[in-house]
Formats: C-alpha cells, sequence, structure tokens
C-alpha cells in the first residue's frame, strides 16, 4: 500500500528567524505564504511553530503579542478552501507547540509561575474556532 502525502495548498517560508530575547528559546520570525492563493497576512511578528489540519484544509499560525513586556501571543487559523482568517484573543504565556484537528487548535504553552519549578510550568490547552 502506498501512502500518498497529503498535497499542501502553498508553501510556508519562515525568514528573519531569531529569539524574541537574548537567549530564549522562542523565535520570532517573518512569514510569507508562497503559491496561488489570495491570502493576506502580516508579514512580521509571527512565532515560527505552525501546524496544518490532516487534510490541510486548515492552518494554525501562532502570532506574538508583547503586551506591557508580558509574553503573550494570538492563534491565527487560516481556511485554505476560501481564504478566510480568525483569530484567538490574547493567551498569555509562551507558546512551545501547536496542532490542529477540525475547528480545534492544541497547544502546549510555558506560562512561569514562581513558585513552581520552570519545569512544571507548561500547561496544554485548547481553543475552539468556529468558521
Amino acid at each position: 500500500m502506498t501512502i500518498k502525502a497529503t498535497e499542501r495548498p502553498f508553501e510556508i517560508r519562515l525568514t528573519n528567524v531569531g529569539e524574541i530575547r537574548m537567549g530564549s528559546p522562542y523565535n520570532l520570525c517573518s512569514i510569507q505564504l508562497i503559491g496561488r492563493h489570495r491570502i493576506k497576512i502580516p508579514q512580521n511578528g509571527w512565532q515560527d511553530i505552525y501546524a496544518w489540519s490532516e487534510d490541510s484544509k486548515k492552518l494554525v499560525l501562532i502570532k506574538w503579542d508583547f503586551e506591557n513586556n508580558d509574553p503573550g501571543f494570538h492563534l491565527f487559523v487560516i481556511d485554505t478552501e476560501n481564504g478566510k482568517t480568525l483569530e484567538s484573543p490574547r493567551i498569555f504565556g509562551l507558546p512551545k507547540n501547536v496542532s490542529i484537528a477540525g475547528d480545534t487548535v492544541t497547544f502546549i504553552k510555558f506560562l512561569y509561575n514562581k513558585t513552581k519549578e520552570p519545569t512544571d510550568c507548561f500547561y496544554k490547552e485548547k481553543y475552539q474556532f468556529y468558521f
């Protein structure tokens, strides 16, 4: 049995990748969507992680939001079939990874808590989008 790779509707190009703060394991980058599409997104202010849905119909990106120097982000979902985009409210913390299944985005974030060890400051959360 041959498994066919899912064809993506466009390519994601990450450029200008660098640390959000000196010594941080989290990055800031620019994103370009390359290919035939009409989706417009800001080029700058993104994290260098993203996730495609299994059928490549949805793409989730991480958009940084450092309000008053406090780390935060927005989940930014693109419906690749119609170009519609949705953005979550600001979420506190620093995302480590992200996945999407259906309309649900699952992510693990780091949120510092001085009463805990740093290794105990990772939280798994879900966010539901309604397309």
